[in-house]
């Protein structure tokens, strides 16, 4: 696994530029499992890497937003309690100040865990006067007291942080999860008297739904923004305890930039009847706002680029007509005989797989569980648990190059396999007795 902890507090305690729960649902844009622990955020992203070019890109992508955000330090560790413990021992080194990153692999990680102060470790936090009588002051000097007096003195908590610091032991987590409903409230450091003075302060709170949209893949459409009056300073006679201001968008967003110029435009033209010292802001309606989907060969490309039709009558026109060919869906309840490839010509559609035979509806009783990739030759054998299915095919299934159908009767299933997931497994029902093929792969 690869753990990242960071922190947006600074090591002498003051206010830090982002909470953690901004941090925190700001990593959620990235990978799922998200937990805070000691005051720090830890995210796993050993999954999430290859979505975004592998582990450096990423990790430098990570740094450059987390430092936008606030954060003073990181980790990179094989476990979430060595990158918090690691997040702690750089923090405590250095410049004050001064952006601090580290990491350690999993080959490194006994090595480099024996120079960690013992301080680091929540589970030695309550015995650190006794540790350090007996001489301990790092992790090092922990890990070479016996095991057996040390869990009679300590009990079992301090050994059992050890195990899971050096990755012998796992760790149970808290995932974070978003909120259902966006509602946050933020105290003023003093009083506004004019409402655009409001629109710095409202600023941080649209920054974090902004994380929280990213987050939920979603868009505004009804925001509202309240703040709370100083009713023992109002000018003239009784008000009430909050203002608000409602902002609406045609169609959902999450452009930050633009709602701030919207509300600044709304609050300039504003007059408060009392001093404000709170503001809330209040996600009223959303709708969910996906991202665009790209395909193979793009419709929009850079000015002065060749666009793909022109391209492809280029490779038509260099390679043969029998050398670019086109895919068209096809209804049929084999899934080898699900699609038809023929030369392409300039006379088809932008857009081949879009048009023709894509929105024929699959026939009645087609089986739900299609494989995602067909194998060229039946891979043996296929052991595994049954997933789903069966299905019986009682017309050809496997077609050679000389057009021969191979196996008319076949049974087919999805098998769960102990090396390759959820497989798509046939057999031939005219041999019922020989073992179940590998027919193709879900993805």
């Amino acid at each position: 696994m690869w753990w990242i902890a960071l922190v947006a507090s600074l090591p002498e305690g003051r206010p830090p530029a982002t909470p953690d729960h901004d941090l925190g649902w700001w990593a959620l844009t990235y990978t799922p499992r998200v937990t805070r622990q000691g005051g720090a955020v830890l995210m796993e992203l050993q999954a999430s890497s290859r979505l975004f070019g592998g582990r450096q890109p990423l990790q430098q992508r990570l740094q450059q937003e987390a430092r936008q955000l606030g954060s003073q330090a990181m980790a990179s560790a094989p476990n979430a309690t060595a990158a918090l413990t690691l997040l702690r021992h750089v923090m405590g080194s250095g410049p004050a100040g001064e952006w601090r990153w580290a990491e350690v692999d999993e080959a490194t990680l006994a090595q480099a865990a024996q120079g960690w102060r013992l301080s680091c470790m929540d589970a030695a936090a309550p015995h650190l006067d006794t540790l350090q009588r007996l001489g301990c002051q790092t992790v090092g000097d922990l890990l070479r007291l016996p095991r057996a007096g040390l869990t009679r003195r300590f009990g079992r908590e301090l050994p059992d942080a050890l195990d899971q610091l050096l990755g012998r032991l796992p760790t149970a987590h808290r995932w974070i999860a978003l909120p259902d409903t966006f509602d946050q409230r933020l105290e003023l450091p003093g009083r506004i008297d004019h409402a655009p003075g409001m629109a710095f302060a409202a600023r941080r709170l649209l920054q974090t739904l902004g994380l929280w949209l990213q987050a939920r893949q979603a868009g505004m459409t009804h925001l509202t923004l309240h703040w709370q009056h100083d009713v023992r300073r109002q000018a003239e006679g009784p008000l009430a305890d909050w203002g608000q201001l409602d902002l609406r968008s045609s169609a959902p967003t999450r452009d930050i930039a633009h709602l701030e110029r919207v509300l600044a435009e709304r609050l300039a033209q504003l007059r408060l009847c009392a001093p404000a010292v709170a503001l809330r802001l209040q996600l009223t309606a959303w709708a969910p706002l996906p991202g665009q989907p790209l395909g193979l060969l793009p419709d929009a490309v850079a000015p002065g680029a060749e666009r793909w039709p022109q391209l492809l009558e280029r490779l038509v026109a260099r390679l043969g007509a029998d050398r670019v060919r086109c895919g068209h869906r096809l209804a049929d309840h084999r899934p080898g005989s699900q699609q038809a490839w023929t030369a392409w010509t300039a006379d088809q559609p932008a857009h081949p797989t879009r048009a023709g035979n894509a929105s024929q509806a699959p026939l009645a009783g087609q089986a739900p569980w299609q494989p995602t990739w067909l194998v060229e030759q039946p891979q043996v054998p296929c052991a595994g648990t049954p997933v789903a299915g069966p299905w019986r095919t009682e017309t050809g299934w496997w077609d050679t190059t000389g057009g021969a159908q191979v196996g008319s009767r076949y049974e087919h299933r999805v098998l769960e396999h102990p090396h390759h997931g959820l497989v798509w497994a046939g057999r031939d029902l005219h041999h019922p007795d020989t073992p179940w093929y590998i027919h193709g792969y879900h993805g």
